[in-house]
């Protein structure tokens, strides 16, 4: 029973240890004269300094660091670890793991001898034999504080001065193997840094940061296809913006400037890191990573948006991504001819429409007003004198704007209004019938998807009402696109077959 109980806890510090050490020199250390001036263990200067490694194996997948330096007058060796393992169903929030281990010489024995101090409070004693061709160093234990039973061996073999790997094995007191680790060690400098903490060794995914994303991934995988078919077929990629990170979840071909964290359960795929990129608070999808469409997006805190809608605009930048992925998306919306020669696609934010235009202004909320009008007379007896009333308002727009600027006006109706329309008919499905991720409803700022539907068709309302393109720019386009999209729910219902066969235009038939 003792065995047992100290299990969990000693499989959790297999990650942990150390890279044992090499000898160079071309003697032995069974043949060394302990009345020798130079102490055995200076011939391990080899590895001082500073290493980084992944982790793989039983107890998951992730990333270390260690340093090695001389103290006490050269005479002992030590080694700082840290080290952080990604999150997986058992350890939702990932696990950060530190250890200091110090090596010296047993001059009776004629062997290097390791005392290892684990997080978990376990401290094992090794002794170490050398092989020197091939360089490699086994070390088994010879006592464990705490955990009496097993057997723990450890074998470095070495591919040249920079590069080795560790392999970790756990058996029982039965003799079985349990556990075999497999990780990979290169150095980074050849000077030790001072010892890192665990918890800042390597970047972790805030826990709230992976609910809202484990959120949004369930509730497009939900309704993605009742939604819009064909929308589950499209990597749903995030890169989230957190401070002087940015972390890379489910894209499909990482750049190699970001380094795997390991594979999340919760979120269904691997996550990765690097330095940022970004700005932290964009919202906002284009090829961002290896030139596949990638949602980037900031954090809630940064972005202005609670939990809840910040998932729900989540899934407005996924419906970006099915827009790109359509065949010849780039090519037909070059034809549009509005780019102005810009080879960045900035001129879909910058292309210059006459929002000054008292005409233009006065035709744009007159439509506006129309369209909140039919909303509001849904399966009253006004609805289709209405609808032929938005119709000949769309017609007296159009004649206020140049064919340019009209394709403009389309284009964003088509892209960013519907996208729009996709989160209020995304909160008004997951109202009905979705059950949020464990723990999502259990954030602060949490807003139930029924209030949250409410509160866009509110907000949709209002902004008809108020539309002034003179100071919303181009941004008025999304709630005049995304009410002409329910429109058409209601007065053509097949109108999202035709959708991205004929692109570029919400006009009915």
């Amino acid at each position: 029973m003792r065995t047992r109980s100290v299990w969990p806890a000693l499989l959790r510090t297999a990650l942990l240890l150390p890279a044992f050490l090499p000898l160079l020199a071309g003697k032995a250390l069974a043949q060394h004269d302990p009345a020798s001036e130079e102490h055995p263990l200076r011939e391990l200067a080899f590895l001082e300094g500073s290493w980084s490694g992944r982790i793989e194996g039983t107890l998951g997948s992730g990333t270390g660091e260690r340093q090695y330096r001389f103290i006490v007058s050269d005479r002992f060796l030590l080694m700082t670890h840290a080290s952080y393992r990604a999150p997986q169903e058992r350890t939702p929030e990932g696990e950060a793991h530190e250890e200091w281990s110090i090596f010296s010489f047993d001059s009776e024995r004629n062997v290097i001898v390791l005392r290892e101090f684990v997080t978990e409070g376990f401290v094992t004693r090794y002794a170490c034999a050398l092989d020197t061709e091939p360089l490699r160093l086994a070390c088994e234990s010879e006592a464990t504080e705490g955990g009496s039973g097993l057997f723990l061996r450890v074998v470095n073999e070495f591919s040249d001065r920079d590069h080795f790997t560790e392999i970790f094995e756990i058996f029982g007191s039965d003799g079985e193997l349990r556990v075999r680790l497999e990780n990979r060690w290169r150095r980074t400098s050849t000077t030790a840094t001072a010892p890192a903490g665990a918890a800042a060794l390597v970047p972790v995914l805030r826990s709230e940061d992976r609910l809202r994303l484990a959120e949004a991934f369930g509730l497009a995988a939900d309704l993605d296809d009742c939604l819009w078919p064909g929308s589950s077929a499209v990597p749903f990629a995030v890169l989230l913006v957190d401070g002087e990170r940015e972390y890379l979840v489910r894209h499909p071909a990482p750049s190699d400037d970001f380094t795997p964290l390991g594979y999340d359960s919760l979120l269904g795929g691997t996550v990765y890191v690097r330095e940022r990129v970004f700005s932290p608070e964009l919202l906002a999808t284009f090829p961002a990573v290896g030139g596949i469409p990638t949602v980037v997006i900031g954090r809630p805190e940064v972005t202005g948006k609670s939990s809840t809608y910040w998932v729900l605009t989540a899934l407005h930048e996924h419906f970006h991504q099915l827009q790109y992925s359509q065949p010849n998306y780039y090519e037909e919306v070059n034809a549009l001819d509005l780019s102005g020669g810009d080879e960045t696609g900035m001129w879909m934010l910058d292309y210059p429409f006459p929002y000054d235009d008292a005409r233009v202004g006065e035709a744009l909320r007159a439509y506006g007003a129309l369209l909140q009008q039919l909303l509001d007379a849904v399966y009253t007896p006004q609805a289709d004198s209405l609808f032929r009333a938005v119709l000949d308002a769309r017609v007296s727009l159009r004649e206020t704007l140049s064919e340019p600027d009209d394709r403009y006006l389309s284009f964003q109706l088509w892209q960013e209004g519907v996208a729009r329309y996709i989160e209020y008919r995304a909160a008004q499905a997951a109202a009905g019938r979705r059950t949020p991720v464990p723990g999502f409803e259990r954030l602060p700022d949490f807003v139930p998807y029924a209030e949250a539907m409410n509160t866009l068709r509110e907000a949709l309302v209002e902004e008809l009402a108020e539309l002034n393109v003179r100071s919303s720019k181009r941004v008025a386009f999304y709630s005049l696109g995304a009410a002409q999209a329910l429109v058409l729910d209601l007065m053509q219902p097949d109108w999202r077959r035709r959708y991205f066969e004929e692109k570029f235009t919400l006009e009915p038939r």
